[in-house]
């Protein structure tokens, strides 16, 4: 079971209306795992692993070939360019290595728009993906629109209001 972007933990002497004690939801079993992910340094449950950026560059475009689905990008420029700009952060090449699955284009055609990973942030990421989606499909664009006001608790640009 895995319970993704618990960043609104309950935490002793937090007094937000908003935060979940995630407690609540975790079954009554000695079976199976248990993944918790978040933001949060603060969280203490279970074994914490910490995600941290890869410093091996092969690793980083293993991510991309292996999520994007598309070899020889080990000695493709375009693909190391790519993963040092997105710095050996696992998510940011996993996200990547989804779209690049998912767009029937070359990596060079696609590079100026991943190269606009701005401040080590996935919202460049989310935002390419998200164009891509309206072009294809412009309800499935609000639906996630209304997701994102949501879960996210604000309207991300080009989401109308």
């Amino acid at each position: 079971m895995i319970y993704n972007n618990y960043d609104n933990p309950k935490l002793p002497g937090k007094t937000d209306p908003a935060v979940i004690d995630i407690r609540r939801f975790l079954p009554e079993s000695y079976q199976g795992s248990i993944i918790i992910t978040t933001r949060s340094s603060q969280l203490r449950i279970g074994q914490i692993i910490q995600i941290r950026k890869l410093e091996d560059m092969h690793d980083s475009i293993e991510i991309l070939s292996n999520v994007s689905r598309r070899e020889g990008l080990r000695s493709n420029p375009d693909a190391i360019m790519l993963a040092r700009e997105l710095d050996g952060l696992p998510l940011a090449l996993a996200t990547a290595g989804a779209y690049l699955d998912q767009v029937a284009v070359q990596l060079q055609e696609s590079s100026p728009e991943l190269d606009s990973y701005e401040d080590r942030t996935l919202y460049s990421i989310w935002q390419i993906s998200f164009d891509h989606v309206k072009q294809q499909n412009n309800l499935s664009a609000k639906l996630l629109c209304f997701v994102a006001r949501r879960e996210v608790q604000q309207t991300l640009p080009h989401c109308e209001t």
